[in-house]
C-alpha cells in the first residue's frame, strides 16, 4: 500500500512492515520558508499520537528506513510512534531513531541480510531484507544510503526498492540480480533552472536501464512530488517526464516483459502476487 511520497506498507499474512514513514503533519527541509510539503492523505493528521496513527493506518510490526533525510525518516512521525517497534536501516538513520527513543534498532549495512521477524514461530511469514548500495544524498564522496532486496519466503517472491534509482550497473548485476517486483521512481525530479539542473531523484532512462538488468515481472512506479509544496526550494524543483510516456517506453522495449501498475491510489493496496 503506497501512502504518498516514499511511504509504503507491506502486509505479509499477520505482519505489517512500514517503509520510510511520513504519517503526521508536513515535511520540511530546513524551515517552511525553504521547503514545506503537505500530503493529501494527511489532511486530518496535522497533529497525532500513536493511537491516532494506528486508528488510521493500522498497527506496524517493523519499520524499514532507506535513508536519514526527512522524506524517508520523518522525525515528527517517529516521535509519536511506539518506541518498541523494531527499526532497521543504514547507520545514519539508526543513529537518529535511537536519539528519538526507539529501543530495538538494527543497522543493515551494504551486503548485510537480516530477518525482520527473527526466529518467530512458523506461523509468522519469514521476510529477509538485504541492503544494497543506494543513493548518494550528500557530497559525491559520501557513503551511499540503502536500497533493499526484500525476500518474502512464503510466496517465493523478491522485491527491489531504491527510492532514487541511483544504483550503479555493477551493484544491480552483482547484488540485486533478477527480482520479481521492482519499486523505483519513473519520473525524474531535478533541482535548478535549465540548463543548469541536478537530478534529485532519477527516473526515465536511468530507471529503464535498471529494469533491463533486474528484469522484474511487476513494476510499481514510485510517484513522488504529488504533494502540495511551497518555499524557496520548491520554485527550483521540476519534474522531467510523465508516467504515460514511461509506460510506453517499457512497452516498446523488447527486452522487458514486466507489467506496470498505472492505477495505484494512495491508501489502496496493490496485490504483489498478481
Amino acid at each position: 500500500t503506497h501512502l504518498e511520497s516514499n511511504t509504503m506498507v507491506f502486509q505479509i499474512k499477520n505482519k505489517r512492515v512500514l517503509v520510510d514513514p511520513w504519517l503526521v503533519g508536513t515535511l520540511q527541509f530546513g524551515s517552511p520558508y525553504i521547503f514545506e510539503a503537505q500530503k493529501e492523505l494527511l489532511q486530518d493528521m496535522q497533529s497525532a499520537n500513536h493511537a491516532k496513527i494506528t486508528e488510521k493506518f493500522g498497527r506496524f510490526d517493523a519499520i524499514l528506513l532507506s535513508q536519514h533525510l526527512p522524506d524517508h525518516l520523518h522525525a515528527p512521525t517517529l516521535r509519536v510512534m511506539d518506541k518498541n517497534i523494531p527499526v532497521f536501516g543504514p547507520p545514519e538513520a539508526i543513529d537518529m531513531v535511537k536519539s528519538l527513543g526507539f529501543k530495538n534498532c538494527t543497522v543493515i549495512d551494504h551486503g548485510q541480510t537480516v530477518s525482520l521477524f527473527g526466529d518467530e514461530s512458523p506461523a509468522v511469514s519469514r521476510v529477509d531484507v538485504k541492503a544494497t548500495v543506494g543513493a548518494v544524498v550528500g557530497p559525491p564522496w559520501s557513503k551511499p544510503m540503502n536500497g533493499y532486496v526484500i525476500t518474502f519466503h512464503d510466496f517465493n517472491k523478491t522485491l527491489y526498492y531504491e527510492p532514487h534509482a541511483d544504483a550503479t550497473s555493477s551493484t544491480l548485476r552483482n547484488a540485486v540480480k533478477k527480482v520479481d517486483i521492482a519499486i523505483l521512481p519513473a519520473i525524474q525530479a531535478e533541482l535548478g533552472i535549465a540548463p543548469l539542473t541536478y537530478p534529485l531523484v532519477n527516473g526515465g532512462d536511468k530507471t529503464l536501464d535498471t529494469l533491463r538488468i533486474i528484469k522484474p515481472s511487476l513494476f510499481i512506479p514510485l510517484i513522488n512530488g504529488t504533494w502540495k509544496s511551497r518555499g524557496l526550494l520548491d520554485k527550483l524543483v521540476s519534474m522531467k517526464g510523465d508516467l504515460s510516456t514511461f509506460v510506453q517506453s517499457v512497452e516498446r522495449d523488447s527486452s522487458l516483459s514486466c507489467k506496470v501498475v498505472t492505477d495505484q491510489k494512495p491508501g489502496r493496496p496493490v496485490d504483489l502476487l498478481v
